[in-house]
C-alpha cells in the first residue's frame, strides 16, 4: 500500500513540492487509495479471524481428546464415590497437558505483532492525508 502511495502521490509531490503549494491529486486518486486501504484492512482482518477460528477448533479438538483420555484413566468417572484411578502418573500427565492446552492462546499474534499491525493499518492513511493536505 505504501508503494501505491508512492506511485499515486510521488509524481505529484515531486512536481508540487518545490512550489510550496498544496498537493493536488484529485478525488479519484484519493478514493482509489482509500479503497485499496479498506481492502487491505479487510483482508488482514479476515486472515486473522480465519487463523483464530482454525486455532480455536484445533484447541477444542485437543481438549476433547485429552478429556477422553482422562475418562479412560478413571473407572466410572461419573460416580465419584465409586471412581477409581487406574494409573496416577498417567492421570497427572493428562491433567498437566489439559492445563497447558487450556492456557494456550487462540490468537496468532503477540503484543508486538498487534503493534506492527496497528502501525501498518494506520501509517498509509496518515501518509496519504499528510501528503494531500500539505
Amino acid at each position: 500500500l505504501v508503494l501505491y502511495l508512492i506511485f499515486f502521490y510521488g509524481p505529484v509531490v515531486v512536481a508540487g513540492g518545490p512550489t510550496g503549494g498544496p498537493v493536488q491529486t484529485g478525488p479519484v486518486i484519493a478514493a482509489l487509495f482509500t479503497l485499496l486501504w479498506l481492502i487491505g484492512v479487510a483482508t488482514l482482518s479476515y486472515s486473522i479471524y480465519r487463523i483464530h477460528r482454525i486455532m480455536s477448533a484445533e484447541k477444542n479438538q485437543r481438549l476433547d481428546e485429552l478429556e477422553q483420555e482422562l475418562e479412560q484413566t478413571i473407572t466410572d468417572p461419573h460416580d465419584m464415590s465409586n471412581a477409581e484411578i487406574t494409573d496416577q502418573e498417567q492421570l497427572e500427565s493428562i491433567q498437566f497437558r489439559l492445563e497447558q492446552v487450556r492456557g494456550t492462546s487462540e490468537y496468532p499474534t503477540t503484543f508486538t505483532m498487534w503493534t506492527q499491525i496497528g502501525i501498518s493499518v494506520i501509517l498509509p492513511q496518515v501518509l496519504q492525508m499528510t501528503i494531500q493536505f500539505t
